[in-house]
């Protein structure tokens, strides 16, 4: 179920999942060892890092199915973070922040946290966050760098986590036992909860990302999937496709249909979009040729 957070506690050891932004929680499970810090989404699997076991985990989903794990760069991993592309983690016993190269060990780059206890991490799609729960503040990195652009107090005395939804930054607080939702990314606190147990730490959210359609496939022509001029025994042949989307159960909304008298070109007919309903997967509608009038014998694009 995407859009939702999901935290962990330290002291019960477990991972929650919950209804949206919300105390409701609709599903946990025993964390991989036995006191998680860290978490991060990577638009699939859930990512989690243990001090006690000095360890990355990837969860298969959001589930307690671990697929795989590695060391961390050091021996006291705390907040993680993924920018699309890499994974990024923050280590209290080193002091420093942590590039990998995709999620693995490989590590491409390193720099200072700005303080001296770095417990979470997330990224706005442009900067890396971080909160340090001895200085009490939540950073705004430039990029991913150790160049500080903004800060601010976080909410109470004992900041963990980070996550962001996309547009507003959640933070936990282990001192008030809460989590909370900041106005974008401000100390401006636009609402609050209690955490599930008494020891909340990292949190990361369930980001839905939607992908854009690609190419459609099975192209066919008057029911042929290589038409020929025999095969073509109208002026105005109805053309339809399979409509293919990355995510299960899309819809498209509408197609375009060209056609060229040479291959690239569409002098011949680009249509407007066209009102189309159909499911990822299954063949759009079949829609009738309406552009300049073809030629018996000449072949088009």
């Amino acid at each position: 179920m995407p859009n939702n957070l999901i935290s962990c506690d330290s002291a019960t050891n477990k991972i929650y999942l919950h209804s949206g932004i919300s105390d409701t929680i609709t599903d946990s499970y025993s964390a991989p060892s036995s006191d998680p810090r860290g978490l991060t989404y990577d638009g699939s699997n859930l990512i989690s890092t243990d001090s006690f076991s000095d360890k990355i985990y990837i969860h298969s989903g959001t589930s307690s199915t671990i697929t795989t794990s590695f060391n961390s760069p050091s021996g006291d991993p705390k907040g993680l973070a993924y920018d699309g592309s890499n994974l990024i983690s923050a280590d209290s016993g080193t002091l420093k922040i942590y590039l990998h190269s995709g999620i693995s060990t490989t590590i491409t780059d390193s720099f200072s946290a700005p303080e001296n206890f770095t417990t979470g991490l997330t990224y706005d799609g442009s900067n890396l966050i971080s909160t340090d729960s001895d200085a009490d503040d939540i950073f705004i990195h430039s990029g991913i760098s150790d160049t500080i652009t903004d800060s601010f107090n976080s909410p109470s005395g004992g900041p963990k986590g980070l996550a962001y939804d996309g547009s507003n930054l959640i933070s936990s607080d282990l001192n008030t036992n809460e989590i909370y939702l900041h106005s974008g990314i401000s100390s401006t606190i636009t609402d609050s909860f209690s955490s599930p147990s008494g020891s909340p730490y990292g949190i990361t959210f369930e980001l839905l990302v939607n992908h854009a359609p690609t190419a459609p496939t099975s192209l066919e022509v008057d029911g042929k999937s290589t038409p020929t001029g025999a095969n073509c025994v109208t002026t105005t042949p109805l053309f339809t496709a399979i409509f293919n989307d990355p995510d299960s159960g899309d819809e498209s909304n509408a197609i375009q249909i060209q056609v060229g008298s040479a291959e690239g070109l569409s002098d011949m007919w680009s249509s407007d979009w066209l009102a189309d309903t159909t499911v990822e997967g299954n063949r759009c509608d079949a829609e009738t040729y309406d552009g300049a009038a073809l030629s018996a014998g000449t072949s088009y694009w």
